[in-house]
């Protein structure tokens, strides 16, 4: 009696993951140095310390979004361990 391993059925579904994936990525970015030139036109004297910032901030939300995947799919075996697991008679 093997397990099932967690993929996406149909096999579509995870290169549509990793699409998403790439399109976030990117929206996130594109982002960061948006708000950055929005910010050096409107405040000037304050767009040094928020360049330093938005940058933290877009760098903690690259990792998120990179580790996001890892833990989903962590998650989802955990519970299907427990849900499949073998009873004791």
């Amino acid at each position: 009696m093997g397990r099932r391993a967690i993929f996406p059925n149909p096999p579509l579904f995870a290169l549509i993951g990793v699409f998403l994936y790439g399109v976030a990525a990117n929206i996130c970015y594109t982002a960061g140095w948006s708000c950055e030139l929005v910010s050096r036109r409107f405040w000037p004297a304050e767009a040094a310390a928020f360049g330093r910032l938005s940058f933290t901030f877009g760098l903690v939300g690259s990792v998120i979004l990179s580790l996001v995947p890892a833990v989903l799919v962590t998650v989802l075996s955990v519970i299907v361990l427990f849900v499949n697991r073998p009873t004791v008679p």
